[in-house]
């Protein structure tokens, strides 16, 4: 009898607290603004899942929204939630109103697992649109695939939404419905610009088998214009589901040149070595932009293998220019020794002065002593300009890693090389500057060439060794060419300095001082003088300082003997 009396005594709390909910719920549609606020307050402690009926009907009056809303998302139960998704079903309703349930829809769209209202909301007309594709990617996401398909299809078809949430389904479409992927791909590369370079970018981040199919079905669908944006982005993203379009293009003698040359572009992208024979039949055809880049292609191919296809064919070639470009394109690719060392020292041997030179050119970026005097040999026969140049570049680097061994491979062929080649030797001995190499350089100064000789002259008087001096107190004394002379006269006077007995500079300054006659030996005379810390040296200084040319030079040298002495 005592628990009958405690439950209807719960029960009549309850009630006189419903009664109570009641009557502040009513207080929020009249009264004063204090006494709707002091009811809203009231219920914002106690109202519970017995009011959502009462505070949902509310939400239909434009006075009582807001406190209504805000109460029922306090309240927070299915029921509560539940009332506010419903509203954005009332028609018409104020757009704040609207405006505050659909961001309330939005906000719990994400963990809605109701398939069937998700359903309802894709096609809610005054949904809006960003909200309807979410709510089909929801479903998407829970697992509801044919639902989902079916409602990006009426979305993307829908002419009445705005071409970016139209674009938004088809991008769904071309995500979720793979068995007609030929038939979105095809409609969005038909669509707007902005249609076809969205579909182009989304298509090139798919899965290369999953494309492959679709795109054999759709290219002789496609205007060629669009069909470029797509291989343009399926070569961005290196996706090789284009490449067998690629080859098919490049195989089409009748294809457009633009088409031909965004294939070939694309194949040095993702590309193989079965495509090398492609690429070098592509080097000789007329279109220069596409030979161009065929030779790129070559060059960035990064299947390995397209290296040893290459090399299998650079001798094959009937024109000595296609030799070349292979060749350079093998170098281009980088150049491994001892792998590469007897392609190119065959290379090296070639009829063809341009394919000689750009085997020089490798081989100066490739030091081996081993190969030093079969190369010096070769190099000694070298007739082009341009193999010369190659040539000289070559032996410049070769005296940087061993000047001793160079000079000697060049002692060994230099007389039997010709007359230009011998000039290239003799710069490669003055740059090893070592005893062997200025033997070589005085024998020169009597070559049967006199332009070899004359070359013999001027690399001598660049020689940074007093072991040259006489030689070129001799020239600027002897030879025919007045530049020559001057040019050893200086070269001579250079070289004082490095004399490292006093006594012997001065008697080196006294023999320059009878021959100085321009300005500039005069000046390179004063700085020698500097070196010799002697009364004499003063006194060969003394006229220059009445010489406005050369004053500040021999000034210079009297305070550095006076430095000297002190």
């Amino acid at each position: 009898m005592k628990g009958l009396i405690v439950a209807m005594g719960a029960m009549l709390c309850c009630a006189v607290a419903f009664a109570d909910n009641a009557a502040l719920i009513g207080q929020l549609e009249g009264g004063t603004a204090e006494s709707r606020d002091a009811a809203r307050r009231e219920l914002l402690v106690k109202a519970g899942a017995g009011d959502v009926p009462a505070l949902a009907a509310l939400l239909r009056k434009e006075e009582t929204f807001d406190a209504a809303w805000f109460l029922l998302e306090s309240i927070g139960t299915p029921e509560a939630d539940a009332a506010r998704w419903g509203v954005v079903e009332v028609v018409p309703m104020p757009e704040h109103f609207r405006r505050a349930a659909w961001a309330f829809v939005l906000r719990n769209l994400d963990t809605s697992t109701d398939v069937a209202r998700l359903k309802e909301l894709a096609l809610h007309n005054n949904a809006p649109d960003d909200l309807r594709i979410r709510a089909v990617e929801r479903l998407e996401a829970l697992g509801e695939t044919t639902a989902a398909v079916a409602l990006y299809a009426q979305l993307e078809d829908h002419a009445g939404l705005h071409e970016h949430t139209r674009l938004a389904a088809l991008c769904g479409l071309l995500r979720a419905d793979a068995g007609n992927l030929e038939k979105w791909l095809l409609k969005g590369l038909s669509g707007s610009e902005v249609y076809r370079g969205t579909t182009a970018r989304l298509a090139a981040g798919m899965p290369s088998k999953a494309l492959e199919k679709p795109l054999a079905k759709i290219t002789e669908k496609m205007p060629r214009d669009v069909w470029r944006v797509l291989m343009s982005a399926l070569a961005d993203a290196e996706n090789p589901a284009a490449l067998p379009m690629m080859r098919k293009v490049l195989k089409d003698k009748n294809a457009d040149a633009e088409d031909r040359l965004v294939a070939v572009k694309a194949l040095g992208v993702f590309g193989t070595a079965d495509d090398v024979d492609t690429l070098i039949a592509l080097l000789g055809q007329g279109d220069k932009e596409v030979a161009d880049n065929a030779f790129i292609s070559l060059c960035v191919l990064k299947d390995p293998k397209a290296r040893e296809k290459i090399a299998a064919v650079v001798f094959k070639q009937k024109d000595a220019g296609m030799t070349v470009k292979l060749l350079d394109a093998l170098a281009r690719r980088g150049t491994e020794f001892p792998r590469d060392e007897a392609l190119f020292m065959k290379a090296l041997k070639h009829d063809a002065p341009e394919v000689r030179t750009v085997a020089f050119s490798v081989f100066n970026n490739a030091w081996d002593k081993k190969r030093l005097g079969e190369i010096t040999a070769v190099a000694a026969k070298a007739v082009d300009e341009r193999e010369q140049k190659a040539v000289t570049h070559m032996l410049m680097t070769f005296v940087h890693f061993d000047a001793e061994a160079t000079v000697a491979a060049i002692g060994k062929v230099f007389a039997n090389a010709g007359a230009p080649m011998r000039s290239a030797f003799l710069k490669a001995a003055g740059a090893a500057g070592s005893p062997e190499g200025l033997a070589l350089v005085r024998g020169a100064l009597k070559d049967a060439d006199a332009a070899v000789a004359d070359d013999a002259a001027r690399v001598l008087a660049n020689w940074k060794d007093i072991a040259a001096a006489t030689d070129l107190l001799a020239i600027a004394d002897t030879h025919a060419n007045n530049s020559i002379r001057v040019l050893a006269l200086r070269g001579y006077i250079r070289l004082i300095e490095q004399d490292k007995d006093a006594a012997s500079r001065e008697a080196r300054c006294r023999e320059a001082a009878k021959r100085v006659a321009r300005a500039e030996e005069r000046m390179l005379l004063c700085e020698a003088l500097g070196s010799v810390p002697t009364q004499a040296a003063v006194e060969m200084l003394k006229p220059f300082l009445e010489d406005e040319a050369v004053k500040g030079e021999a000034e210079k040298a009297l305070r550095r003997i006076a430095e000297t002495k002190d």
